[in-house]
């Protein structure tokens, strides 16, 4: 077979085939040249053929030795370039693996169908594999009628084809019945975003596919939205028993389920996420909750929503009147104390000087000493006789006061996990 027919076929063979695992050959101008050296690789050991002349000394040398389909034509060295080029797939991060492995197997096959065809398992067996066993049935490389007639065939197949090799054989697979659960299958196959249209009401909705469950789609509606934020779209219920499915397309952005978790925050924090397309989110508190879902009013201490639409979640005001009592209390004791202990310590302080001022006195009548000695003997009596007062216990109201601080709050704290959903290209 000629060489322009190996390159029209190759990329005919490789481009159907690789529809199935969503690889078109013709995407990228590497993919599209890859395609071309495998598909005629195997005729490197002819000098006369495009690959021999590129690479001429290689040719020659393999021509020599081995001569003109032999070795490069055997299963043995199309399954040693696959695996090389595997190798390299896997260190690079390429993908063309699959292309190389079909278009080279197309370079094989074309030449089983030829009268010679090919010694495949050389050098084991000299006997050429040949498509059909029929001698009569199979192509003459001589015959420029035929190989042009079978070139037109090959570019054909690529023109008509091309739609199939864009869109995958299992997109087109899937998009030609337009059913939910072909839908389904494409989604689980290609993971993405989707956009949808059905008909619903006997009216057309375009959406963006989020989530589908048993008896009930989650889309994403855009222009759906109540204000805000979110007035760009939002998250819509439909049921699929009642919807008819017309078209579905993968888009080229993406977006994902991402996890925001909230710590002993203000539930101010929590709102200003839900301003974002929230797909779940569960907050806890250990002051009661609430907020509307639609006309009802859902209250507790652990509240959980899926896929809601702009709800705010809000707490009743915190009473701290009779904490602030308390703590008013507290400090009016430990004030009155203290006034209490220093008072008794003042009273014995004043016997103490009165006593040591009398004890002191020498330049005085008999009558004034008399009188000096009764008051001496009176006012030891009073010291002897006084109560010591306890001090007041500062660290008991330390305490005290600390605990009834901590019970004031002037904000709830709460806490909070949410599943937003975002595109991929977005931070966190």
């Amino acid at each position: 077979m000629q060489n322009f027919n190996h390159v029209a076929g190759g990329f005919a063979f490789a481009g159907i085939f690789g529809s199935f695992a969503d690889i078109n050959v013709f995407e990228t101008f590497d993919t599209m040249a890859v395609v071309w050296i495998s598909a005629v690789l195997p005729d490197i050991d002819h000098t006369k053929s495009i690959i021999g002349k590129t690479f001429y000394p290689l040719a020659k040398w393999i021509q020599r030795k081995y001569g003109h389909r032999t070795i490069t034509h055997s299963i043995w060295f199309y399954i040693a370039v696959v695996c090389i080029v595997k190798g390299v797939d896997n260190l690079f991060g390429l993908h063309y693996a699959l292309p190389v492995a079909l278009a080279m197997g197309s370079h094989l096959i074309f030449d089983m169908c030829t009268k010679l065809g090919v010694p495949i398992f050389y050098p084991f067996s000299r006997r050429p594999a040949v498509l059909p066993a029929n001698r009569d049935m199979r192509l003459s490389g001589t015959d420029f009628r035929s190989e042009a007639v079978l070139f037109v065939v090959f570019c054909c197949l690529n023109v008509f084809s091309y739609p199939l090799m864009a869109a995958g054989f299992w997109s087109r697979y899937n998009k030609s019945f337009s059913t939910w659960e072909h839908l389904s299958r494409e989604v689980k196959r290609k993971p993405g975003d989707y956009q949808t249209t059905f008909l619903h009401d006997n009216d057309t909705v375009t959406v963006i596919m989020v989530e589908q469950k048993a008896g009930e789609l989650i889309v994403w509606q855009q222009g759906a939205g109540r204000g805000g934020d979110r007035s760009k779209g939002r998250f819509v219920r439909y049921d699929p028993t009642i919807c008819k499915l017309i078209s579905f397309d993968r888009l080229p952005d993406r977006h994902r389920f991402v996890p925001v978790n909230l710590v002993q925050v203000a539930v101010d924090s929590v709102n200003h996420y839900m301003t974002e397309p929230v797909a779940h989110v569960t907050v806890q508190s250990d002051q009661e909750l609430f907020y509307f879902e639609g006309p009802i009013m859902k209250k507790g201490t652990e509240l959980t929503a899926d896929y809601p639409n702009g709800p705010r979640f809000e707490q009743l005001s915190i009473d701290n009147a009779s904490t602030l009592s308390a703590l008013k209390q507290l400090e009016l004791e430990h004030q009155l104390d203290q006034v209490h202990y220093k008072t008794k310590l003042s009273v014995l302080e004043g016997h103490q000087r009165e006593l040591a001022d009398h004890s002191t006195r020498t330049d005085l009548s008999d009558y004034e000493e008399g009188k000096r000695r009764e008051k001496v003997r009176e006012l030891s009596g009073k010291v002897a006789s006084f109560e010591q007062p306890e001090p007041v216990n500062e660290e008991l109201y330390r305490v005290r006061k600390e605990v009834l601080q901590h019970q004031l709050k002037k904000t709830a704290r709460v806490n909070a996990t949410l599943l937003i959903w975002r595109e991929q290209s977005k931070p966190n």
